[in-house]
């Protein structure tokens, strides 16, 4: 307490009446790690005066903001990956990662299992916009090309879930788990009944309306 009142007494005098004040007003607190001193809304009933350690100031987007912004750049990768192919596709992994941490590092906390589906979401809209997209014209070699480096990214973003998820320890134990395995079993979905036949399924529509502009 007396290093404070000699700190603030450099920045400028105190009065003895004001140095009695402080010292009987002011308490010093040992807060745990991770304690958040204020939530979004609350009003600050009282001033802190960082004497160790570090605070961060953090603002918190909405589930469906978060997600949007996501969308937005899931959508604008696979637009420039059209006009620099494949090099767009090198940088799958650190999108997915991008992606995972913009959703789930602001849904995790309230809605986990909504972050989760929709991480899925993006991650299959992201792997559908390349292959259909942004990876241009290619053959089954360029679609391994494109999954090896989806896999690439897919599960560091999946560690990345798991970690935001094991920090979420208000959320029941069921939600959790749900959210750990919605990820995994909707990605496996897409890509066993979708992924393979995208590409083809696009080559021959584009084939047909080719066609029939020809005739």
């Amino acid at each position: 307490m007396a290093d404070f009142l000699t700190a603030l007494a450099a920045i400028a005098p105190l009065s003895p009446a004001l140095r009695a004040a402080l010292a009987t007003a002011v308490r010093r607190a040992e807060l745990p790690a991770r304690h958040v001193l204020l939530q979004p809304g609350q009003v600050a009933g009282r001033v802190y005066f960082i004497e160790r350690g570090l605070v961060f100031s953090l603002i918190r987007m909405s589930l469906l903001t978060s997600s949007l912004l996501a969308l937005a750049l899931c959508l604008l990768h696979s637009l420039l990956d059209n006009q620099d192919a494949p090099s767009g596709i090198l940088f799958t992994p650190l999108l997915l990662l991008a992606l995972t941490l913009l959703v789930n590092s602001h849904g995790q906390p309230r809605h986990p299992l909504s972050a989760a589906i929709i991480t899925a979401f993006l991650l299959c809209i992201h792997d559908a916009g390349i292959r259909l997209y942004g990876g241009g014209d290619h053959d089954l070699e360029g679609q391994g090309f494109i999954t090896l480096f989806f896999f690439a990214g897919l599960l560091p973003s999946y560690l990345l879930q798991l970690f935001f998820l094991a920090r979420t320890a208000t959320t029941s134990v069921l939600k959790r788990l749900g959210a750990a395995l919605a990820t995994p079993v909707l990605v496996g979905i897409y890509l066993y009944f979708f992924a393979s036949d995208l590409y083809f399924f696009w080559r021959c529509t584009v084939g047909l309306l080719s066609t029939s502009k020809e005739v």
